[in-house]
């Protein structure tokens, strides 16, 4: 018996990733959250918690000293060599976080839905559908999920209450959309509402099943 399909999902801030996953989960999928794994990653104790907190020192700490994410993200969207040095610390940790999970989750021989927001910003440009297979060899199929974005601005400042400065640097930071669809399988236009979202996932979640149980027969 094959491995079942590993599917990403990407896409920038405030396009819908998590909520898109949710309703992939409620179809019966499994799912895996790389920021999840990055809050992990940065838990009390850690040796990438000592890192980061060593080079940017207690202003980055909550009253019960642990990381104020908040106040991270607004120094390392603010220096692009901070946020390079980040990412370079915590994508190892990550990476190998998620790949037990994947094995873990395999044995259940259901679709896998792994959430990468920084896919393709972790790669070299330009991109190629080689340079992405090379660096994510588990992954099967990729969806991105896409939104408008002045939509995408209202939908940061109402979850996160970041300051529209703050939406700024963190949109700067990531890849137009245009860039990356020419090299995903599927896409999601998360513009409209809940339902418009839901009945897209449905679509390709059936899909991908009837293809996940050729490939795992």
């Amino acid at each position: 018996m094959n491995s079942p399909l590993i599917i990403a999902i990407t896409g920038n801030i405030g396009s819908g990733k998590s909520l898109a996953a949710s309703y992939f989960a409620e179809l019966g999928g499994s799912i895996i959250e790389a920021d999840l794994l990055a809050r992990e990653t940065l838990e009390r104790n850690s040796e990438e918690y000592a890192a980061t907190l060593q080079r940017f020192g207690k202003q980055i700490l909550t009253p019960d000293d642990n990381i104020n994410r908040k106040k991270l993200a607004e120094i390392i969207f603010s220096d692009q060599q901070e946020r390079k040095w980040l990412e370079q610390l915590l994508h190892p940790k990550i990476r190998s976080l998620a790949i037990a999970q994947i094995a873990n989750l395999k044995k259940n021989n259901k679709l896998i839905f792994y959430v990468i927001p920084l896919l393709f910003e972790s790669l070299e440009q330009p991109f190629s559908k080689e340079a992405l297979a090379k660096k994510f060899p588990e992954i099967n199929r990729i969806i991105l999920i896409s939104a408008d974005q002045e939509l995408i601005k209202k939908r940061v400042a109402n979850r996160d209450g970041d300051s529209p400065t703050l939406i700024e640097l963190k949109l700067k930071a990531q890849i137009p959309d245009s860039q990356k669809e020419p090299f995903v399988d599927y896409i999601i236009r998360n513009n409209g509402n809940l339902k418009h979202l839901k009945d897209q996932v449905s679509q390709i979640y059936q899909i991908l099943k009837a293809e996940n149980e050729k490939h795992s027969c």
